[in-house]
């Protein structure tokens, strides 16, 4: 697939794949493959409310998004389907995009909308397993009406920190998780749950690298230091490894300077 969403936070690669660029921001794993059409979606979708912090929170947040005339996205998602129309998909963007329906938009009209408003869309008029990533990558890449991409929006509200959550999932109750974070350390002032307690609107690369560094089980002092996450010149200690192969698989994933 080619990429005309050119999007910085993203990739700058002419060719990509839209599920690895799904992947590096946690937002999918390698399961996408295994589960269903439906599945996915909903998790898609319930992923976009990252500032409802409770089962009930985000049905209620889901009930406020309409998708045609007769449901609401809590009740649209309990179907059990093999594929949607891209009608249906961008109607509930354009509303996560805080374009409100009936004022901006009506139904039948939200694809439409987003062309008309300048936004490069997908043309296919049916989304199937086959097309899902493309049409997910697509989604968050499209400006809001503030201005701001999708991406932006779902970060400010706190993706970022219910993304790292995500990464221990060995642990069961806040107290372990909490105790993971601490265990963590972004710089020589913080660990990640204090980190995270900050309101921020961007992060360094650096940072966020040294994280993702010591989620990899590369020990912070041992074989990196502070300010050291992202360079390619760390020295990857392991017993009969390849540190140059190691370093080649996680190759392209450095390019951006900064998340915001």
């Amino acid at each position: 697939m080619k990429n005309n969403f050119k999007y910085n936070a993203f990739t700058d690669d002419s060719f990509f794949d839209p599920f690895d660029e799904l992947k590096r921001i946690n937002l999918f794993d390698d399961s996408f493959f295994e589960n269903s059409f439906h599945d996915n979606l909903k998790i898609f979708f319930k992923r976009m409310f990252p500032n409802c912090h409770s089962f009930e929170a985000k049905k209620e947040a889901e009930k406020a998004i309409l998708v045609n005339g007769k449901n609401d996205l809590s009740t649209y998602l309990e179907r059990d389907f093999q594929s949607i129309s891209a009608e249906d998909f961008y109607l509930v963007i354009d509303q996560l995009l805080d374009f409100n329906l009936g004022l901006e938009i009506d139904f039948g009209s939200g694809k439409q909308f987003l062309i008309d408003s300048g936004q490069q869309v997908l043309s296919a008029v049916k989304i199937d397993s086959t097309n899902l990533a493309d049409f997910l990558f697509n989604a968050l890449i499209l400006r809001s009406a503030n201005g701001l991409s999708l991406i932006d929006n779902l970060v400010s509200d706190g993706f970022l920190i219910e993304s790292f959550a995500r990464m221990f999932p060995n642990c069961h109750s806040f107290e372990a998780k909490k105790e993971a974070e601490k265990a963590i350390l972004v710089n020589g002032k913080n660990d990640l749950s204090t980190y995270l307690e900050r309101d921020f609107q961007s992060i360094s690369a650096e940072d966020f690298y040294l994280v993702i560094d010591q989620l990899l089980d590369f020990n912070l002092g041992l074989e990196i230091d502070f300010g050291a996450g992202k360079g390619a010149k760390i020295e990857i200690v392991a017993d009969g490894g390849d540190a140059q192969a190691a370093l080649d698989g996680v190759e392209g994933t450095l390019k951006s300077e900064s998340l915001v």
